[in-house]
């Protein structure tokens, strides 16, 4: 593909800026980069699903568009193909014991059990599930408990669905583990309210924490209604008024759920950045 392709470009963009950014905005500063890296100069863009990626070209987003169109495939499998050779030559080397020349990455069981084992690496996302539930631990050990599980077997955690005061402790502690900067906690006013206020760098983050026993009926996340996100909107928009006045600052509202597995062994962080886009 590369040999036969007048011009090619491939954006990268590190896990702790995936972290940061989200996955989505991520993945639009990968396209972006990519498009720079083009020699001649683009004038259409034919992009796979992803839309508004912030540049002036004019472009068409295509649902399933490696399905679709001949150049959307070519280019998914050179940022796979890019991806996995990293994974094989560069991590394996930085990160021995991990197997990412075998696994590429992918949640094999060999991967998750050298997790386990090692911990997360510098080259692991923590935004990513089985990474975050290692990550957990540090946060429960915070509050005076060896692991996750030992909170469930105490009964600490059989919370009623909604805002446990266990559940959202859990989740500052592992939002710190992430970089977050914990500001203020349970902000309201007459038009809104938010959990936690954090910052990363110079941007404000607006927290909403939910919490269930499991997924039986439906994961965290799907509390997250339009109507909430207008209240939390309300709350972040009140809160930066008072705080920074007229100054304009970049912020954004991030989703933690916390939810406990059925038999009560663990619990599981799925942290969702730039919720209200």
């Amino acid at each position: 593909i590369r040999t036969a392709a007048s011009s090619y470009g491939v954006g990268i963009v590190p896990a702790e800026r995936i972290d940061e950014l989200g996955i989505v905005p991520a993945t639009k500063l990968a396209m972006r980069d990519a498009i720079r890296g083009v020699r001649w100069r683009v004038d259409f863009l034919l992009i796979d699903a992803v839309t508004n990626i912030g540049i002036a070209t004019p472009s068409k987003s295509i649902i399933r568009g490696d399905s679709k169109s001949l150049s959307i495939a070519a280019a998914s499998i050179v940022a796979k193909v890019t991806r996995d050779r990293i994974m094989a030559d560069q991590f394996e080397e930085q990160h021995p014991g991990y197997g990412f020349a075998h696994h590429k990455g992918y949640g094999t069981s060999a991967h998750m059990e050298a997790l386990e084992k090692l911990g997360a690496s510098p080259v692991h996302r923590r935004t990513f599930k089985p990474v975050a539930k290692v990550i957990a631990d540090k946060s429960w050990a915070a509050l005076g408990t060896t692991t996750a599980s030992n909170i469930a077997e105490r009964g600490e955690m059989n919370l009623p669905i909604g805002l446990g005061s266990n559940a959202e402790e859990a989740a500052v502690g592992h939002l710190r583990d992430l970089g977050y900067r914990i500001i203020d906690r349970n902000y309201k006013t007459r038009y809104g309210e938010v959990d936690i206020i954090a910052q990363i760098g110079s941007e404000w983050v607006f927290v909403e924490v939910k919490a269930r026993n499991s997924n039986e009926f439906g994961a965290p996340a799907e509390a997250m209604t339009p109507a909430k996100l207008h209240r939390i909107e309300n709350a972040a928009l009140g809160y930066l008024a008072s705080e920074v006045g007229s100054k304009v600052v970049d912020w954004r509202i991030d989703f933690v759920g916390v939810t406990r597995s059925s038999d009560g062994r663990y619990l599981d962080f799925d942290v969702i950045r730039n919720a209200h886009y």
